[in-house]
C-alpha cells in the first residue's frame, strides 16, 4: 500500500490490442496526506468512481446516505446492515430506576396477563406490527426493556417472599402432623 505524507512519480505506458506499446508519458507526482486529522468531504473529493476512501476521520457537514440518498432527515442513513464493536446512546430522558421508586404503580400479574391476551404483546411495548411499520429508536426500546425486567425483579422478589411463607407454614403444618401421628402411635 502506500505511505502517508510520501511523494509518488507515475508514468503512463498505452497498450493497444495488438501489444503496441507507447513511449513513457510526463511524469505524474502525487503526495499521499499526512493520514493525521479530519479530511473534509467536498464535492471535489466525494464522487471520484476510481478512489476508495479509507479515512481516520471523516467531517461531513450535512447528512450521510450509505448505500442511500434518501437520509430521511438523520444524519447517517445505511441502506443494508450494520455491525459494530460498540453503540454508545446517551438518552436524553428518563432511565427507568423509577420502578424501584415507594409510589410506583407495579401493574398487577392478573392485569399483564389480560392486556397480553388482547393485545399480543407487553404493556409499553410495541407490537410487532408497529416495529415492522415504523422501526424502533434503540435507545428508548433499551430503556423499556430495562423497565421490564426491573419490573420482572420486583415480581421474583414477591414471588420468592410468598414462597418463604408458604414454606414456614408447611414446616408448621407438618410439625404439627408429626405430633399427632406421636400421639396416635401412643395409643
Amino acid at each position: 500500500g502506500l505511505s502517508a505524507g510520501t511523494s509518488y512519480d507515475f508514468t503512463v505506458l498505452a497498450e493497444d490490442a495488438a501489444g503496441n506499446v507507447s513511449a513513457a508519458g510526463n511524469t505524474e507526482t502525487v503526495v499521499t496526506q499526512s493520514g493525521t486529522g479530519v479530511i473534509d468531504y467536498t464535492s471535489e473529493n466525494a464522487n471520484i468512481a476510481t478512489v476508495d476512501w479509507i479515512a481516520r476521520d471523516l467531517f461531513a457537514d450535512r447528512n450521510i446516505g450509505i448505500g442511500t440518498t434518501d437520509t430521511q432527515g438523520y444524519r447517517l442513513a445505511v441502506a443494508g446492515n450494520v455491525i459494530a464493536e460498540g453503540v454508545k446512546v446517551e438518552l436524553q430522558g428518563n432511565w427507568p430506576d423509577f420502578v424501584f421508586e415507594k409510589d410506583y404503580d407495579l401493574p398487577r400479574l392478573d392485569e399483564v396477563k389480560a392486556f397480553i391476551a388482547a393485545f399480543g404483546h407487553l404493556p409499553n411495548i410495541p407490537s410487532a406490527q408497529k416495529v415492522k411499520e415504523e422501526g424502533i429508536d434503540l435507545g428508548d426500546m433499551n430503556a423499556k426493556l430495562l423497565q421490564k425486567i426491573e419490573e420482572l425483579t420486583l415480581y421474583i422478589i414477591s414471588q420468592n417472599y410468598e414462597i418463604q411463607k408458604l414454606k414456614e407454614e408447611n414446616n408448621k403444618i407438618n410439625d404439627i402432623l408429626n405430633r399427632l401421628e406421636k400421639l396416635e402411635n401412643k395409643k
